[in-house]
C-alpha cells in the first residue's frame, strides 16, 4: 500500500470513529491530532552563492507549511562539492527523498536510471500562466521532468546610450558586433566583457551561445537516444571559433579574460567599463543596482551574417524534480504545484559579484526569472523577446560538465595559441565522443 493510500485509509477511518463516538456514546477522550507528513526536499548550495543555512530557505519552509498544514517541508541544502554524489547515492538506495533540485545539465544521469518522474500529466493543471517553452529545457524524449527554480535564456546586453552617443548600428550581425566593440575600445572602454575561465566549462558555455546563434548545436542526440554526438567541428563550429579568435586578435575582449573568473564578466559591465556582455536574465538586479536601467537593452546573440529575427537562444537553469521512489509522492506533487502558484518573498543581496554576493534566486514565482516566465517583468530590458523565441536546452548527458571543460581548453588554445581551429575542434570532438555516450 502506498503512503497516500495509507493516509486516505487512516483519515477515513478516523472520521468514521469520530462520528460513531459523537452519535452513539456522547463525549469521549479526544482523538490525537495527526502529525503533518514530511515532504523531504534536497537542494544544492553552490559555494559563494547560496549558503547552506539561509533565511530564504526558512521563509520558504514556513510559507509552504502554512499553505499545506497536512505536510511539513524538510528542506536540506547540501554543499555543491558533495551534492551530486550524495544525492544520486541516496536516490539509488531509495532513501526517503521526495523532491530534489539540480541543474538541468545533470538530467541524463538521473533520468536514464529511472530516478525522475515526468510531470507532463500535471502541468496543464498547474501552469497555464507560464511559458511552456522554458519547461522544455528539462525535457528528454518529450517527457517534461522539472519545475523551474530559476530559468534563464542568454542574450547580449548592450549599452544603448553608447550606441547613440557614438552613432553605431545595433549589433545584429557578427560584423556590426565587431564594429561596435572596436569603437567602444577606441573610446577607452572594454568592447566585450568575456572570460576564458575553464572551470566547469564556463567558456564553452559562452561559445555555445554564439554557435546556437549561428544555427548549430554543440551536441545532437544519437539515434538510439542514450548518448550525444559532438557537432562543433562542423562548419558553423569552426566559423564561431575563428570569430572569437578575431575578437581576441583585435583586443576588444576583456584584457584579463584568460584569468578573469567568469562571474566578473557581469561586474565589468555593471561597473560601466564594458559596452557589451552575454548574460542571463539574473543580471537584471545588478543592472538596476548599478543605475544602468535606462542605459542598456538586451538583444539576441548576433547571427554571423543576417540581422536576427528570433534566433535560437541557449536556455537552462535549476529545477525541482519528483523522485520516482518518493515515499510521499502526494506531498512531493503538492510542493511542485505550490512552487508554481504561491509567492514567496525573495531577498536580493547587494554587494560585489566577485565576493559571491549575487542575488539569491529561490523561487520561480517572484524573482526576475519568474517574471520573465510569466511575461510581467517591469525590468524586462528585452529578455522577454528572447524568451518568447525558440530556446535550446543544454545537452543532457552524464559527463556534460567535463566535456564542456575540455571544449573550453580547446577554444582557449585556438584563441591564445593560434592552434588550427578545424583540426583542434575535430580532435576535441573525437575525445568528447567517448564522454557523451
Amino acid at each position: 500500500m502506498t503512503t497516500g493510500a495509507r493516509l486516505r485509509r487512516w483519515t477515513l477511518g478516523g472520521s468514521a470513529l469520530l462520528i460513531a463516538t459523537a452519535v452513539g456514546y456522547g463525549t469521549s477522550a479526544p482523538v490525537a491530532a495527526k502529525s503533518p507528513a514530511p515532504v523531504v526536499v534536497w537542494s544544492e548550495s553552490r559555494t559563494g552563492l547560496v549558503p547552506v543555512d539561509n533565511a530564504v530557505d526558512a521563509a520558504m519552509t514556513r510559507a509552504f507549511d502554512r499553505a499545506h498544514p497536512g505536510y511539513r517541508l524538510e528542506l536540506t541544502r547540501l554543499p555543491a562539492a558533495t551534492f551530486r554524489t550524495k544525492d544520486f547515492a541516496a536516490l539509488e538506495a531509495n532513501k526517503p527523498i521526495d523532491v530534489f533540485k539540480m541543474d538541468n545539465a545533470d538530467l541524463a544521469t538521473y533520468f536514464y536510471d529511472g530516478a525522475i518522474t515526468p510531470i507532463n500529466a500535471y502541468l496543464h493543471k498547474w501552469s497555464h500562466h507560464l511559458r511552456m517553452n522554458l519547461f522544455t529545457t528539462t525535457a528528454i524524449h518529450g517527457k517534461i521532468l522539472g519545475v523551474p527554480d530559476n530559468t534563464y535564456a542568454l542574450g547580449l546586453v548592450v549599452r544603448k546610450d553608447w550606441l547613440r552617443e557614438y552613432h553605431l548600428p545595433q549589433p545584429t550581425t557578427w560584423a556590426t558586433f565587431l564594429e561596435d566593440a572596436k569603437v567602444f575600445k577606441e573610446h577607452g572602454h572594454i568592447g566585450f566583457a568575456e572570460s576564458y575561465q575553464i572551470k566547469n566549462g564556463a567558456f564553452g558555455w559562452q561559445y555555445e551561445t554564439w554557435l546556437y546563434a549561428a544555427g548549430a548545436p554543440s551536441f545532437v542526440p544519437q539515434a538510439h537516444g542514450t548518448g550525444w554526438t559532438p557537432t562543433f567541428q562542423g562548419a558553423a563550429g569552426v566559423a564561431t571559433a575563428r570569430f572569437l579568435r578575431t575578437l581576441q586578435r583585435d583586443a576588444v575582449i576583456s584584457p584579463d579574460a584568460a584569468t578573469l573568473p567568469w562571474p566578473e564578466t557581469y561586474t565589468q559591465f555593471t561597473s560601466g567599463r564594458a559596452g557589451m556582455v552575454i548574460a542571463a536574465n539574473n543580471i537584471i538586479p545588478a543592472i538596476q543596482q548599478a543605475g544602468l536601467k535606462g542605459k542598456v537593452e538586451v538583444v539576441p546573440i548576433p547571427h554571423p551574417a543576417r540581422p536576427y529575427g528570433k534566433p535560437t537562444a541557449l536556455a537552462g537553469g535549476s529545477f525541482y524534480f519528483l523522485n520516482s521512489h518518493a515515499p510521499n509522492r502526494a506531498g512531493g506533487l503538492a510542493f511542485l504545484r505550490w512552487l508554481l502558484s504561491r509567492p514567496v518573498q525573495v531577498k536580493q543581496v547587494t554587494g560585489s559579484w566577485a565576493a559571491g554576493d549575487v542575488p539569491i534566486e529561490m523561487s520561480a514565482r517572484t524573482d526576475v526569472n519568474a517574471a520573465a516566465l510569466r511575461g510581467n517583468n517591469p525590468l524586462d530590458l528585452g529578455f522577454q523577446a528572447i524568451l518568447e523565441g525558440p530556446v535550446r536546452q543544454e545537452p543532457a548527458f552524464a559527463n556534460y560538465l567535463e566535456a564542456k571543460t575540455d571544449l573550453s581548453k580547446a577554444l582557449v588554445n585556438i584563441m591564445l595559441q593560434h592552434a588550427p581551429a578545424a583540426a583542434t575542434l575535430k580532435a576535441t570532438a573525437r575525445q568528447l565522443a567517448v564522454l557523451a555516450k
